[in-house]
């Protein structure tokens, strides 16, 4: 989740990163324009120990998933809201430090919230799920990230703010994946379909891919609630997709996501966070070629915190079912990390992932800092 360092007074600036918008808002008054925002770094130093042949040895820095989300707020209900991203977009193939950075426009849309009505249309992240944003520790998000985190949807959406469970929201969204020059990367534009490519530099319709449609045939309806039953840091969320299938597919991806996080304070200084859920995907991919193959996730993360000090561990299944083959992943994860008063955030953590009867074992370090304005 995106710590919260710095609030412009008099208002507290906020990021919700449990939806995948991390639409920008404001807590207090907005006499006329308003600018404010998040910036959250991430910086990953990552080197495999061992595993099957043809594993890369070489160590690789990079910055990692780090957003500056900004919104300009005409008044207290409508806002323009962007987010620029970084990230490694292209897998090194030798010992790295800074390689591979890609900078694009992954949102840009506006956006209106009254408190109880919310619309919004542009260039935004659809909302499904929540482990990928919020699993603990520097590899707890290693099997859902790539999967099933949806972004740079083009279209539009509504939603609604009610006390249901709890605070409640629920969100309609038809899009399609950004395949325009909105699309293009900075500092690297690696090409579609390269082995090394993890977002290709620009996306096209000839690319193929799940939601890469020449206009909005793909949908996403979440349901979010918090404190729920009155019980204070208790969230879930109940999300469903379907994608339409791009060039080369042949059936439209479905997908399910049921999730839910509670921290419990514990007294004094302690307390922990346990965080599941389980997502189902069908058609993955499109089923390109008639190739029918379907996913299922189960993924289970917990954070003991103690003052600045915390320690996590996840553990992950990915099971496929159908096509070529089926292989059973799972992911084992421990870190240990600490919060200086100034917002830097330094952690610690091993990583072991199984598939096909090998282990791939992987250490490494993670440094974030957020800052709000």
């Amino acid at each position: 989740m995106l710590r919260r360092i710095v609030l412009a007074a008099p208002l507290a600036v906020i990021t919700t990163a449990a939806a995948a918008q991390q639409t920008v808002v404001v807590s207090g008054p907005v006499a006329g324009p308003l600018i404010a925002g998040n910036l959250f770094l991430q910086v990953e130093l990552d080197k495999n120990v061992a595993g099957p042949a043809g594993t890369g040895y070489d160590p690789n820095a990079y910055i990692a998933h780090s957003p500056l989300s900004t919104a300009l707020f005409l008044n207290r209900d409508w806002s323009v809201q962007t987010t620029l991203f970084l990230d490694q977009v292209q897998t090194p193939t030798s010992a790295a430090l800074l390689q591979g950075q890609g900078l694009y426009l992954q949102q840009a849309f506006v956006n209106y919230d009254d408190g109880r009505l919310i619309a919004f249309a542009g260039k935004f992240n659809p909302e499904f799920g929540i482990f990928w944003a919020m699993a603990p520790g520097v590899y707890g998000k290693n099997l859902t990230i790539a999967d099933y985190w949806l972004t740079e949807g083009i279209g539009a959406g509504v939603g609604w703010s009610f006390a249901g469970l709890g605070r409640d929201q629920v969100r309609l969204s038809a899009w399609f994946k950004d395949n325009t020059a909105l699309s293009t990367s900075l500092f690297d534009r690696p090409p579609a379909g390269s082995p090394t490519t993890m977002r290709p530099g620009r996306l096209r319709l000839d690319d193929g891919g799940v939601g890469n449609t020449p206009g909005p045939t793909s949908a996403t309806l979440s349901w979010r609630a918090q404190d729920v039953g009155g019980l204070a840091g208790l969230q879930t969320n109940v999300d469903l997709a379907s994608l339409d299938q791009g060039a080369g597919g042949t059936r439209r991806q479905a997908m399910v996501a049921i999730g839910a996080q509670y921290r419990i304070a514990l007294g004094g200084e302690w307390s922990v966070a346990p965080l599941a859920e389980y997502v189902g995907m069908w058609n993955q991919g499109g089923a390109v070629g008639g190739g029918v193959q379907d996913r299922v996730y189960a993924s289970i993360g917990a954070t003991l915190d103690r003052g600045p000090w915390q320690v996590s561990a996840v553990w992950g299944l990915r099971n496929t079912q159908g096509g070529a083959t089926s292989p059973r992943n799972r992911l084992y994860t421990a870190s240990i990390g600490y919060t200086f008063a100034n917002g830097i955030g330094l952690q610690v953590g091993v990583a072991r992932q199984y598939q096909n009867g090998s282990n791939l074992d992987t250490i490494g370090g993670l440094v974030t800092y957020g800052y709000s304005f």
